[in-house]
């Protein structure tokens, strides 16, 4: 062998150590891990009927997905970068497990899908994010969560819907001290269909959203406080259900308060929201001021947990009134798997006052005959039986 196929040799010799090295060393300071749900369910929907009301809708039965936790497959990871200094990601992507369709208006990552940068200064977010008025509530707020149909906070409660994960966010969150945290976001332009979720020139022509809010989780207590503020664009030409319009242009604003404590032998849990002038997403029954609380519990239950939940919505100015009772019990199977059984009833029995539009303003503010309809459609009970897994 001549003397330089030797120094190539040693060359390439070093090199693949050094990138063993450098993949070995990459693999120790980085990892990936995959994850998601899997929840199918019968669910049974009976409309109650409202008198003189033509046209209500007709019972259903069927194989459904998401009824205790939307389905959904997720990619998450993280970085060390040095110093306390951590790069993170997280993509998730929701998909109907009854048809294998994909969720969010059929986006490839429609639950979330973020990048940041997190030290010991707390951890700043870019990219579509849940608000903070549905993340907080998802758990030890109410025995039902967000989910479960009709039995759960998104029922009454706006924020809470799952409808609240904006585009083109930006997040701070504080490190958790004592089992306090804090973070607020912002949403330069927010829109559910993924179509139209570009931003336009002009930042006051966008639907931008201020999400805030602030918890504390530590032994039995769980408590949370949350605020969003919808912008009302300033480019609105047309009128927009039911206060953003072009001659008024009022922000949506919801307040979100609640919590929980643990007996031991059952868990009690309130809350209770504001919720005024709403125009946009993430509007239950849209009102101009609408109270709305709830007050439950759960106890563990064999090899389960027994739930139950009252729920009330108070439309002080258009009275669009809802009502809610639930119970319902999940057995677990293992660590990973459990079956589920909830019945819910809704009263939605008002008659919600009339908007009437002149010249292209809203001169009384109140409901269209579409929303009236949309209402009514709610005035119904539910059974589901189901099984989820995590993985």
């Amino acid at each position: 062998m001549t003397e330089t196929m030797k120094k190539t040799a040693a060359g390439t010799l070093a090199l693949t150590a050094l990138l063993a090295s450098s993949a070995a060393l990459a693999q120790m300071n980085s990892n990936a891990t995959i994850f998601g749900v899997v929840d199918l369910g019968f669910l049974s929907s009976r409309p109650d009927g409202v008198p003189g009301r033509p046209n209500a809708p007709a019972s259903t039965s069927a194989i459904e997905d998401g009824i205790q936790t939307p389905s959904r497959l997720g990619f998450q990871g993280s970085e060390t970068l040095g110093g306390g200094l951590n790069a993170k990601y997280w993509l998730e992507a929701g998909f109907a497990a009854d048809t294998g369709t994909s969720q969010q208006g059929g986006r490839l990552f429609g639950r979330q899908a973020w990048a940041s940068l997190q030290g010991n200064f707390g951890e700043l977010r870019l990219g579509r994010q849940y608000g903070l008025g549905y993340e907080y509530y998802i758990t030890g707020i109410s025995p039902f969560g967000t989910t479960f149909r009709d039995a759960g906070l998104g029922n009454v409660f706006s924020s809470a819907s799952g409808r609240l994960i904006l585009d083109n966010m930006i997040e701070y969150r504080t490190p958790t001290l004592s089992g306090f945290s804090a973070a607020v976001g912002w949403s330069f332009n927010n829109n559910p269909n993924a179509a139209l979720s570009s931003e336009v020139p002009g930042s006051g022509n966008n639907i931008s959203v201020l999400t805030a809010g602030a918890q504390y989780r530590q032994g039995p207590v769980v408590a949370v406080l949350s605020y969003e503020s919808f912008n009302c664009p300033s480019n609105t030409a047309t009128v927009v259900s039911n206060t953003c319009n072009a001659t008024r242009k009022d922000d949506q604003r919801h307040v979100q308060l609640g919590g929980s404590f643990d007996f031991k032998v059952a868990r009690l849990y309130a809350a209770w929201a504001q919720e005024k002038d709403q125009f946009t997403l993430a509007a239950i029954t849209p009102s101009s001021d609408a109270r709305v609380w709830m007050l439950g519990a759960s106890a563990p239950l064999g090899r389960g947990e027994l739930l139950a939940a009252w729920q009330d919505r108070d439309d002080k100015a258009y009275g669009a009134d809802l009502s809610v009772w639930a119970i319902g019990y999940t057995y677990n199977l293992s660590a990973r798997t459990n079956l589920y059984a909830f019945y819910s009833d809704t009263s939605a029995d008002s008659t919600p006052r009339s908007q009437v539009v002149t010249a292209g303003a809203i001169t009384i503010e109140g409901y269209t005959a579409a929303q009236t309809g949309a209402y009514w459609d709610r005035n119904r009970a539910q059974f589901g039986l189901g099984l989820r897994h995590r993985f």
